[in-house]
């Protein structure tokens, strides 16, 4: 047997090198594939999965022991058993193991299948810890030798899950659904069904095979855990997975040989609970952190100028529910640093994962870096709380960021992917200054995810951008926002119809470089100042109570404004237009001491005038308020201010300056041009605003035409949801 070697995998966050994986899988017989992935969702449990152990035999036997290992309580372990035929002139090949012991646990077979000819089998085993941290070793046992069903090889290997509910028998409940297939196609597929979207659904894709059929072509985000293999005997087995994604289908591509698969559906645990230690104790100012063997090492309270070194995969260092300052932090080989709930993690400038390390901020814990942050090495950073990055970010070679339901980044710099990196962004917040992808990279939006940034560069790339299901949205903002036309001209940015793009009406320099072809399947909208504007969300934790304004007999332009919750904003910019739509800032104001503001302007044009908020609030987050608009002197013509929302269910408002008391004229058009409705309203002199019922409109796209008695004529486009 094969010595135990561990790969450790603390939540999930660790993962070999994926060219490795590819060269290691071309050579191999046998494939047992593991894909685990999650959705994204407000409350969002932390499924993980370390590797416990992996043995191989080629030997005939009626049983298989693995080498001791020690799982951790309150965890549901799986063994995944592969086995070939017996002698060659007897029927072992239909030989299903019968039962299974270990570390004092009560070990259930989950499912067995055939396939290769009925010359292979693939079975799991399951159990559930409870407070049991028994070392010891598996044994699965196969019929006695007067059933002629023994086995000749076979390959274990023992997983642990953590974050699965552990109710039900033996912590049945842990799995909602299963499946199984076999097959001789050259894509093995997989599909589990029911639900996905809901927080922190897994699924396990389970796939053997019988020849050297796999070519490494995985998804983005999938990662090899650990390989063994028999040459002897064809039989060879394989762990990958992959985390915080949401396909319920699993599969291999370029498969020349027989396979076979199980999948099964998990259910995470009903509530995120905090990462399991043994013991915690009080950090203290001025420590320092060596760590280079194997352990847990938690520490909570309050201190500052720590030191941190890991250089090993088996080691985990936990801020629990303390508030850590570092001074200086170094993760190489695999080591792992979670940011536990009700935490704060202070780094310093240049921190970087190195070596396939791993970072994980749970919800309702925060991580800020005083400078620039860099994953290399097939590094992992997960984010389900809040992390703010005071500089560059950058994501290199095969490394990963993934940004769950609950989380939020906040990248004061630059956000720049290069090699095969990927971001998934699983209906969560993103927000930075520059974004650059190039070589392999690629990013994937679903569950609703906002992504904004005020410059985007693609270096002659196509389709970087994919969605998922439930799709979000990625905008420009700011004034200098701006899509950079990169080497040949700028690609098309995705092949995806449900990427919603938001460009702003005004101040974004995208030139000839984004148009109807490079642009892709995107679904653009411009005009909009936020992916709120288009996912009909709030992004921006400053609640705005109320923005209005009058004119006093000065000439001056009196604005004010209050917010619900002062504690969360930064400053307000103030923009000012003489058309409503070209907008210049006229003043700054920074946070107040209570929720109440206002603000003076003189303006020198004689008609109508317009202002809104650009409001930041101290994550950095900003977005626009709505327009407000007034009379300075005396507007010789009516005007049609706006209309708003463009996107309802209900209603709609036209918001316009009426020169004299009229009748204005509005009418309702599908997108094939059919008029849905006509109708007239009078309005008196001055502001006034037309409320139109749209709720028995089909939904999809509609065209509102409004007419002034004097002439003004404006068309916006609605949609109707």
């Amino acid at each position: 047997m094969q010595n135990l070697r561990m790969l450790l995998e603390h939540w999930g966050l660790y993962a070999p090198n994926a060219s490795m994986l590819k060269q290691r899988l071309a050579v191999r017989t046998t494939l047992l594939f593991l894909l685990l992935s999650f959705t994204g969702a407000s409350v969002q449990a932390q499924i993980g999965i370390r590797l416990l152990d992996r043995e191989e035999s080629s030997t005939d036997g009626f049983s298989f022991t693995t080498d001791a290992y020690t799982p951790r309580a309150g965890s549901v372990l799986l063994a995944i058993v592969t086995n070939s035929s017996g002698t060659a002139n007897n029927a072992d090949s239909y030989a299903q193991p019968t039962s299974a012991t270990g570390n004092g646990l009560t070990w259930t077979r989950m499912n067995s299948v055939l396939f290769a000819s009925n010359n292979r089998r693939l079975t799991i085993f399951r159990a559930y810890t409870g407070n049991n941290v028994t070392q010891g070793g598996f044994t699965v046992n196969f019929p006695g030798e007067g059933n002629g069903q023994r086995r000749r090889s076979a390959t274990i290997q023992i997983i642990e899950l953590v974050g699965v509910e552990v109710t039900g028998t033996n912590g049945s409940d842990a799995f909602a659904a299963i499946n199984t297939a076999t097959g001789t196609s050259s894509t093995a597929i997989i599909t589990v069904g029911g639900a996905i979207d809901f927080a922190g659904t897994g699924m396990l894709g389970i796939f053997a095979t019988n020849d050297n059929a796999f070519a490494g072509q995985e998804e983005n985000g999938w990662d090899m855990l650990s390989n063994v293999d028999i040459s002897s005997e064809n039989l060879s087995a394989g762990i990958s997975y992959a985390l915080n994604t949401y396909d319920n289908s699993a599969r291999l591509t370029d498969m020349t040989g027989n396979w076979a698969a199980i999948g099964i559906r998990l259910a995470p645990a009903e509530y995120y609970f905090n990462f399991p230690v043994v013991s915690t104790s009080p950090a203290s100012n001025n420590q320092n952190y060596n760590i280079s063997s194997n352990g847990i090492t938690s520490r909570n309270g309050n201190a500052s100028g720590l030191s941190l070194n890991m250089s090993t995969a088996a080691a985990t260092f936990v801020n629990k529910g303390g508030s850590l300052t570092f001074n200086n932090v170094n993760f190489s080989s695999g080591s792992s640093f979670i940011a536990d709930q009700s935490s704060t993690t202070n780094f310093p400038a240049n921190s970087q994962l190195n070596n396939n390390s791993n970072l994980f901020v749970a919800n309702g814990a925060t991580l800020n870096v005083a400078g620039a942050f860099t994953v290399n090495g097939g590094g992992h950073l997960r984010i389900y709380g809040t992390v703010v990055i005071n500089g560059n970010l950058t994501i290199n070679g095969d490394s990963k960021l993934f940004i769950g339901g609950t989380g939020r980044l906040v990248v004061n710099g630059s956000f720049t992917m290069n090699g095969q990196s990927f971001t998934l962004v699983n209906g969560g917040e993103f927000r930075n200054n520059e974004m650059v992808t190039r070589g392999g990279a690629s990013f994937e939006m679903a569950q609703g995810a906002s992504v904004e940034t005020s410059v985007y560069e693609e270096n002659n790339q196509r389709n970087v951008m994919r969605m998922g299901p439930g799709a979000g949205c990625f905008g420009l903002y700011g004034p200098s926002g701006r899509l950079n036309t990169q080497n040949n001209g700028f690609q098309p940015i995705t092949d995806d119809a449900t990427l919603k793009v938001c460009l702003p009406s005004n101040g974004v320099n995208v030139g000839n470089s984004f148009t109807s072809t490079n642009k892709g399947n995107a679904n653009v909208t411009i005009g909009c100042t936020a992916c709120a504007f288009l996912l009909g969300t709030t992004t921006l934790p400053i609640t705005l109570n109320s923005f209005d304004g009058t004119m006093l007999s000065n000439g001056m332009s009196q604005l004010f404004w209050s917010v619900a919750n002062n504690e969360e904003v930064a400053g307000f910019t103030i923009e000012y237009s003489t058309d409503g739509s070209s907008f210049s800032t006229v003043g700054n104001i920074k946070k107040g001491a209570n929720s109440s503001y206002g603000f003076q302007h003189k303006s020198s044009h004689n008609g109508l005038i317009f202002y809104r908020l650009y409001m930041t609030d101290k994550m950095g987050k900003s977005t626009y308020s709505r327009t407000v608009s007034m009379l300075n002197g005396k507007q010789n013509s009516s005007r049609i201010i706006a209309v708003k929302p463009t996107i309802t269910s209900s209603t709609v408002r036209i918001e316009m300056y009426a020169a004299t008391t009229q009748q204005i004229t509005y009418s309702i058009a599908d997108a094939a041009g059919r008029i849905l409705m006509n109708n007239k309203q009078t309005v008196q002199t001055g502001m006034a605003q037309v409320s139109v019922d749209v709720s028995r409109m089909p939904a999809g796209i509609l065209y509102l035409q409004i007419q002034t008695q004097d002439g003004q004529r404006s068309v916006q486009k609605l949609m109707k949801q």
